[in-house]
């Protein structure tokens, strides 16, 4: 009579370690490919993505300028933080679009170049005063942009971003506000 051998112990525990780690890894791609599928941005998402960087950029061209030419260190310092804080906010803008297959715009509308035009010819007390003021203004406008943009962006991932970048814009308006406001005072 002939007997059955048991499976060995040692191959049945490697047969179910691997098939559990193909399964796992199954799950995980799968689990990541999921992930990266991501619904393409609408008009309204795309228009206010496309803005956000044209002002970006000319935040960033700007500020590289008050730092270079502004007359005042309140200026500079401030021209240099806007100019970083700006890129790394563009930085993650292109990176949420970029993940759904858009290219956004690498420079500042004609209105936007305008006013880099037109600053870039002024020096001195002229040119801080401006700057300042350039920045108020815009900042104001921007911030009611991205709360806007809080309520009626439809991608999660970009209202998040909108929500965020509201709150900087928030800062750097105060920070511009006492800037003037130094700058009236000869501070």
């Amino acid at each position: 009579m002939k007997t059955l051998n048991a499976p060995c112990p040692i191959n049945l525990a490697f047969t179910l370690i691997l098939f559990t780690a193909m399964s796992i890894a199954a799950f995980k791609t799968n689990a990541v490919d999921a992930n990266e599928v991501k619904r393409p941005l609408s008009k309204q998402d795309l228009d206010f993505a496309s803005n956000a960087m044209a002002g970006g950029i000319m935040e960033v061209t700007l500020g590289q300028m008050a730092a270079e030419r502004g007359s005042s260190e309140g200026v500079k310092t401030f021209g240099e933080q806007m100019a970083a804080d700006h890129k790394a906010i563009g930085e993650k803008l292109k990176a949420i679009v970029e993940s759904r297959g858009v290219t956004l715009p690498v420079r500042p509308t004609a209105t936007q170049q305008q006013e880099i035009d037109s600053l870039s010819k002024l020096t001195g007390a002229n040119f801080d005063k401006k700057y300042v003021s350039l920045m108020i203004d815009d900042h104001k406008k921007d911030l009611k942009e991205f709360r806007q943009a809080t309520r009626v962006i439809n991608d999660q991932e970009l209202k998040i971003f909108a929500a965020s970048t509201a709150a900087a814009i928030e800062h750097h308006l105060q920070m511009a506000q006492a800037l003037s406001a130094s700058l009236k005072s000869g501070n």
